[in-house]
C-alpha cells in the first residue's frame, strides 16, 4: 500500500490548514503524531474522500476499502449496541461482532441503546464496529485500510491498553493509519511515526 500527497493545499474559511504538503504513507501501521488542531484529521478525511484538497495531488491504491473510527462516536443513539456494530456488516458476521464486543469488554451492553452509554462505552462500540468491519473485509481478501483517529479518547487506561493490544494483534500484518497526540502510544503501537506540526500542517520528523 502507498498513499502519496504531492504539493497538497487545503483551507477552511480563508484559513490555510495545509500548504504544499508532501507525504508518503506506506504499508504497515503508520502513526501521525502532533498537537491537536493542526490538521491531522484533515489528512484522513481527504484519504476517505470526505473533503477535497484545494490543490495538489493525492494518489490512493486501487479498490481500497476503508474502515474508520473517529473521536466522535458516530452511533445511532436509539439503536442497540449490537445493531450499531452490525450496520456495515453482513448478517453472517454477527459472531465476529460479538467477538469484538468481548475484546473490548462491552459484551454485557449488547442490547443497550447507544444513548444510555457513557462516553468511553460509546467509543468502544465505535471501535468494535470498525474492527469487525476491517476483519470481515480483510478475511474476504479485500485491500482494506484501517483508520483510527484518537481511538482511545475517553476510555479509561485499563480498557484502552487492553483494546490496543487486541487491535494490534489483529492488524499486525495489515495497513493502518493512527492519529494521536500521544507520542509514547504512537511509538509503542506503530511501525513508524510521522511527527507533524503547524498550522499550516507540515512534516516535522519521521521516526
Amino acid at each position: 500500500m502507498k498513499i502519496i500527497f504531492k504539493d497538497v493545499t487545503l483551507s477552511f474559511n480563508s484559513r490555510t490548514i495545509i500548504d504544499g504538503l508532501n507525504l508518503t504513507i506506506g504499508s504497515g501501521i503508520t502513526a501521525l503524531y502532533g498537537p491537536s488542531g493542526i490538521g491531522k484529521t484533515s489528512i484522513v478525511r481527504m484519504i476517505m474522500r470526505l473533503i477535497k484538497p484545494d490543490g495538489g495531488q493525492i494518489t490512493l491504491p486501487d479498490k481500497m476499502i476503508i474502515s474508520a473510527a473517529f473521536q466522535e462516536h458516530r452511533l445511532f443513539p436509539f439503536m442497540t449496541v449490537i445493531r450499531n456494530i452490525m450496520l456495515p456488516l453482513n448478517k453472517s458476521c454477527r459472531e465476529l461482532a460479538k467477538n469484538w464486543m468481548e475484546n473490548f469488554n462491552i459484551e454485557h451492553l449488547v442490547n443497550e441503546r447507544a444513548a444510555s452509554l457513557s462516553g468511553g462505552e460509546k467509543q468502544r462500540v465505535s471501535l468494535a464496529r470498525a474492527m469487525a468491519y476491517y476483519e470481515s473485509k480483510r478475511d474476504s481478501g479485500e485491500n482494506v485500510l484501517l483508520i483510527l483517529d484518537e481511538p482511545f479518547s475517553g476510555i479509561d487506561e485499563s480498557n484502552a491498553l487492553s483494546a490496543a493490544k487486541h487491535i494490534k494483534d489483529c492488524i499486525s500484518s495489515g495497513n493502518c493509519i493512527l492519529i494521536s497526540h500521544d507520542y509514547t502510544f504512537c511509538r509503542d503501537f506503530a511501525d513508524r511515526t510521522i511527527e507533524l506540526d503547524g498550522p499550516p500542517l507540515m512534516v516535522k520528523e519521521r521516526v
